[in-house]
């Protein structure tokens, strides 16, 4: 279910939708912590938003969290969008 409710959240922002997909990628961390794909999107949707703190809450997890072996480069990257938040 996290995996679809991840899927979901991309279809909902193709869509131009961002409050939806934002919805559903955090109803998919909820469910499963491991999801850092959609930590991810919902810190560089959030950021786009000018939500900042949620933002930042987002992108400061998931490069706490994201195992460094498959992420290295989306750490790299959530990095950067971290420090023009700040």
């Amino acid at each position: 279910m996290p995996l679809a409710l991840n899927t979901l959240g991309v279809v909902y922002a193709r869509q131009g939708d961002f409050a939806r997909a934002v919805a559903s990628w955090q109803r998919a961390v909820d469910v499963d912590p491991r999801q850092y794909d959609a930590l991810y999107n919902i810190g560089f949707v959030e950021g786009r938003a000018g939500h900042t703190q949620q933002a930042r809450a987002a992108l400061t997890r998931f490069i706490s969290s994201a195992p460094r072996e498959r992420y290295a480069k989306d750490i790299a990257t959530a990095r950067q969008a971290l420090a023009a938040l700040q």
